[in-house]
């Protein structure tokens, strides 16, 4: 007997399918060839584990056994809502998360620095014998006070046209509608000058409306008298400090 032949004959035997001429055919060869000998002997082995497993696996088609496929059943789509909400709740923490991102970006964008200077208004003057000048009014973190992001301040730049023997600046300033006025800075002696630069910054308004003020230049020398043309801002308290508004 070829070996393959030999292999199938001992596993149809231990099934108990071989013809009674096949079987003993098999069994005198057996006898005779101790290979196949040692081949009978492995194949009863595997076949006795195989029939001892199958012993302990018991089907169990008891009413317990449907109960439990019941139940688990039932409990599937109880399951499957749980995941459902879950992903629900995330996907609500996540947008939420996303306008958080997008409201603080916001929020930093609009606390951002302000810029050192900028021009509120501005406005140029003569000056007597072919002089000139120029008021600004600016706002910015270079006038900050102490503790205050941002400051807001006037500031004069003069050009006699020949030096003066005396003489004095001052820029101005007063609320609309009062009749006294306070000085934000002042030069006061121009004796030989030509070129000057006079600046000062606005009081913090004592309460949260904007106060309305007049701004202007004076200037007294040996020969005349002017005041520059005003201008008039709002200038209001914030929590950033002081802020200004052109009319």
């Amino acid at each position: 007997m070829a070996g393959r032949r030999v292999e199938e004959l001992v596993s149809a035997d231990l099934d108990r399918a071989l013809a009674p001429e096949e079987a003993d055919a098999l069994e005198a060869h057996v006898r005779q060839c101790a290979e196949c000998r040692a081949l009978l002997a492995r194949q009863e082995r595997i076949h006795e584990r195989l029939r001892t497993l199958g012993a302990a696996i018991q089907v169990n088609d008891s009413a317990e056994m449907w109960t439990g496929i019941t139940a688990r059943r039932r409990t599937e789509p109880r399951r499957a809502a749980a995941v459902v909400a879950r992903l629900a709740f995330a996907a609500v923490v996540l947008i939420a998360a996303a306008l958080a991102g997008f409201v603080l970006a916001g929020r930093a964008q609009v606390a951002s620095p302000p810029p050192a200077r900028e021009v509120v208004a501005s406005t140029p003057f003569d000056l007597p014998n072919g002089g000139s000048g120029v008021l600004t009014i600016e706002q910015g973190s270079a006038l900050a006070r102490a503790r205050s992001q941002i400051g807001v301040g006037a500031r004069a730049e003069l050009q006699l046209a020949q030096p003066t023997t005396r003489g004095s600046a001052e820029i101005r300033f007063r609320p609309v509608g009062d009749s006294s006025y306070g000085i934000l800075a002042a030069a006061p002696d121009l004796a030989g000058s030509r070129r000057l630069t006079i600046g000062g910054a606005f009081p913090r308004p004592s309460g949260p409306d904007p106060v309305t003020y007049e701004i202007w230049v004076h200037l007294e020398t040996d020969t005349a008298s002017v005041d520059s043309a005003a201008i008039v801002v709002d200038i209001t308290a914030t929590r950033r400090g002081e802020e200004a508004r052109a009319r």
